[in-house]
C-alpha cells in the first residue's frame, strides 16, 4: 500500500501483482496543515503568517500527534501583529503543528479504514508487510506510530519521498509499456 500525502490530497492506493487493486483519495494534503497552521497562529498569538511561513514551520518541527513520546521543538517567526501591524516575532512548537494537523491525519485515517474493509485477507497481509508512505508531509514525525496506533499497520517512509512520485511518472514517461501488464510482471521476476 502507498500513502502519497500531496499537497492538495492524499492517495491510499494498494498495489497487487503490478496493478492498482483499490484506490481512495482523501481532499486533504499538506496544503491544508499549512493553512491550519496560519489560522492556529492567528487566533493563539494574534499575528498574521504567510502560507509559506506556515510550510517552513511544518518542515522544521512538524509531527502528528501520537502514542510515541516525541520531542517537542520549537522555532521562531516573524509575522505581522493584527493589532499594532507591525512585525512580531512568535515562538510556534510541534504540539501547534501536531494540532493542527489532526483533522487531516483523522481524514487519511478514516480513508485508509474504508481500503481495509474492501480488501481481502491475502491483501491484507501483503498491505501489513509492505505499506510505505510518500508525499512531503509523510517527513512529519510520528505518522507511521500514528497510522500504527490506529490502525496496527507498520508503515515506512520512504527515503526519497518529496520526489518518488515524479520519478516513477518520469520511468512511465520514458517507457509508456512499463503500465503493461505483462512488462510489469516481467520487470517484478
Amino acid at each position: 500500500m502507498v500513502v502519497d500525502i500531496g499537497a492538495g490530497s492524499t492517495d491510499l492506493v494498494v498495489i497487487s501483482l503490478g496493478g492498482i487493486t483499490d484506490i481512495e483519495t482523501v481532499r486533504l494534503g499538506g496544503d491544508d496543515i499549512d493553512n491550519n497552521i496560519v489560522e492556529i497562529v492567528k487566533e493563539k498569538y494574534n499575528v498574521g503568517i504567510g502560507i509559506h511561513d506556515a510550510e517552513a514551520v511544518k518542515i522544521k518541527v512538524g509531527m502528528f500527534h501520537c502514542s510515541e513520546d516525541l520531542e517537542v521543538e520549537t522555532t521562531e517567526i516573524i509575522g505581522k501583529s493584527i493589532e499594532t501591524n507591525r512585525p512580531k516575532k512568535v515562538v510556534i512548537d510541534s504540539m501547534l503543528v501536531a494540532d493542527a494537523s489532526e483533522p487531516i491525519i483523522q481524514e487519511i485515517i478514516q480513508g485508509l479504514n474504508i481500503v481495509l474493509e474492501r480488501l481481502s485477507p491475502e491483501l491484507i497481509t501483503g498491505v501489513y508487510h509492505n505499506s510505505v508512505a510518500v508525499g512531503g508531509s509523510s517527513q512529519l514525525r510520528g505518522l507511521k506510530e500514528r497510522i500504527c496506533d490506529e490502525l496496527s499497520i507498520p508503515v515506512n517512509i520512504s527515503n526519497d519521498p518529496m520526489t518518488v512520485v515524479a520519478k516513477g511518472a518520469a520511468i512511465v514517461a520514458a517507457e509508456p509499456r512499463a503500465l503493461e501488464p505483462e512488462v510489469r510482471l516481467k520487470a517484478m521476476k
